[in-house]
C-alpha cells in the first residue's frame, strides 16, 4: 500500500510504485489517497473527486496499481493504522507492505499506533540514489527507487505560474489539470 494526498499524483509516485513492484515482486500497489492527514492539518488543495480522478487516469494502463478509496470514504482524519487493520482483515494470510517515502519515514514515530503498524506490515522505506538517509530511521526494507525530481507542490507552483508540467505527470493528468483549471491560484 502507498498512501498520500496525491494532489496531484506525479511521475515520482508512479516510478516508485513500479520500482517496488519489480524489486519486491508485488502483486499490486494499492494507492490510497487520504481524506485528511493528521500531521498536516491543512486540507488538500483539490477535492477528493479530482484527486481520485487523476489517480485513476494516471494508472489506467497499469493493472498492478489499484486506487483504493477507503480513507476518503471513511472521511475525517486518515490513520494508516486503521487502514492496515481493514486491509489485514480483507487480505487474510497475505503479506502486506507499506511503502513510505524517506520523509514520511522520518515522521513515523509521530504516527498513531506505530507498534501495530510494524506488527502487521513490512515497512518499505523508499530512498533515492545518492540521498542521505542519516542511518536507519526504521527497521524495514530500504528500497532504492529511481530519482524523479518532482513533487506535488512543484507541480502546483508550476501550474499557478503558467509553467509546463508535461514531464512531471502523465499526459492524461496534465490534460485533466488544464481542463479543470486546477491549481490556478493560491489557496
Amino acid at each position: 500500500m502507498f498512501g498520500g494526498t496525491f494532489d496531484p499524483v506525479h511521475n515520482g509516485h508512479l516510478s516508485a510504485g513500479l520500482s517496488a513492484i519489480r524489486q519486491l515482486n508485488l502483486d499490486q500497489i494499492r494507492l490510497i489517497p487520504v481524506c485528511q492527514q493528521p500531521l498536516k492539518r491543512s486540507a488538500p488543495v483539490t477535492s477528493a473527486n479530482d484527486r481520485v480522478a487523476m489517480l485513476e487516469l494516471a494508472t489506467e494502463d497499469q493493472p498492478a496499481f489499484v486506487v483504493d478509496l477507503r480513507e476518503i470514504d471513511r472521511g475525517g482524519l486518515s490513520y494508516t493504522a486503521d487502514t492496515i487493520a481493514e486491509l489485514r482483515m480483507e487480505f487474510l494470510g497475505d503479506e502486506l507492505f507499506l511503502l513510505l517515502g524517506s520523509d514520511a519515514a522520518k515522521d513515523f514515530s509521530r504516527w498513531r499506533d506505530t507498534s501495530e503498524i510494524e506488527r502487521d506490515v513490512q515497512l518499505v522505506i523508499l530512498t533515492r540514489p545518492g540521498s542521505e538517509t542519516m542511518g536507519p530511521i526504521l527497521s524495514g526494507t530500504y528500497l532504492e527507487v529511481p530519482l524523479v525530481d518532482v513533487s506535488s507542490s512543484m507541480i502546483r507552483t508550476a501550474v499557478r505560474r503558467g509553467g509546463v508540467i508535461d514531464e512531471m505527470v502523465p499526459a492524461s493528468v496534465a490534460s485533466y489539470i488544464h481542463d479543470r483549471g486546477l491549481y490556478q491560484s493560491d489557496i
